[in-house]
């Protein structure tokens, strides 16, 4: 962050309150003109085990989307750091027979899927 390192052990939670503008997509704007999306509209609120709390706004790119970082964000989740629904909504799986498949995927040494 900043080019600051953070330890995952000092993360309480991160919160995505908005992660969907990526950069270059059309956007909807007020203007009669077509406009491109910058892909900084995404915001996370990372909350720290000492009590304080960053929120910023990140930038994501077509080839540096969250969904991406699947592994990563799956063992966020497995650490209790990020919730199911997140996760979820994030990889946008929808579908129940999915989310299914992706529990059993994930559930190995994760005792908060589904909650």
């Amino acid at each position: 962050l900043n080019g600051q390192h953070i330890a995952v052990a000092e993360i309480e939670t991160l919160e995505f309150q908005s992660f969907h503008d990526i950069q270059g997509r059309h956007k909807v704007s007020h203007s009669f003109g077509p406009r491109l999306s910058h892909g900084l509209d995404n915001v996370v609120v990372i909350k720290f085990k000492s009590g304080t709390n960053i929120k910023t706004n990140f930038l994501q790119t077509e080839w540096q989307r969250l969904q991406k970082f699947e592994e990563i964000l799956i063992c966020y989740h497995q650490k209790g750091i990020l919730q199911w629904l997140t996760l979820l909504d994030i990889l946008e799986i929808k579908d129940f027979q999915k989310i299914q498949e992706f529990k059993n995927r994930t559930r190995g040494n994760d005792s908060q899927a589904g909650e």
